[in-house]
């Protein structure tokens, strides 16, 4: 988990958390980033407990060829970690 995380954020430029909502326990946080060309929405759904840890992150991106431009980048630097 931790080696996917890292090579979402390496591939990130310009990431910029444009918003953020919480109601109790759940925060949504809204984001813009680019993958190379391609502009990139987002938004990261977490869920904490009473102690503030993360018990569940759900990460929602558009449009479609940003989500395919970051799923290409993530799997080749984890092909060059195992590698």
């Amino acid at each position: 988990m931790i080696a996917i995380l890292t090579a979402v954020m390496q591939g990130f430029e310009d990431f910029t958390y444009t918003k953020e909502w919480v109601d109790g326990q759940d925060i949504i946080l809204e984001f813009t980033a680019r993958i190379g060309d391609k502009k990139l929405k987002g938004i990261d759904r977490i869920t904490v407990n009473e102690a503030g840890e993360i018990t569940h992150i759900e990460v929602l991106i558009r449009p479609l060829n940003g989500l395919m431009a970051l799923a290409e980048h993530v799997r080749a630097t984890l092909g060059q970690a195992a590698a």
